[in-house]
């Protein structure tokens, strides 16, 4: 498993599936739905490194790269802009 600056280890052993598995979950923004993606640990690490989501992930769906890309702590990534919406919120949003 990876560790990262400012990640604290119970915290990471809390989303461990299995040793070579990573539970990574995002908060909706509008209604505080929480998303879940399950992801080989490796691949995450690479990711995690400055991987290209799409590179990386390529056969997970594009809501499935949202939730790694807008992940909580311990997985979150540093980016200067950060919201996610549930697959309800975002369909809501563009039905107004």
């Amino acid at each position: 498993m990876g560790y990262f600056p400012g990640m604290h280890v119970a915290d990471a052993m809390a989303d461990v599936a299995e040793d070579s598995e990573r539970v990574v979950r995002a908060a909706c923004q509008q209604c505080a739905v929480r998303e879940q993606v399950t992801v080989p640990a490796d691949r995450h690490d690479k990711y995690l490194q400055g991987g290209l989501i799409q590179e990386v992930f390529p056969e997970y769906s594009a809501q499935q790269r949202e939730v790694l890309m807008n992940a909580l702590p311990p997985w979150r990534v540093d980016r200067p802009f950060s919201y996610f919406l549930c697959t309800d919120c975002w369909h809501d949003m563009g039905a107004e």
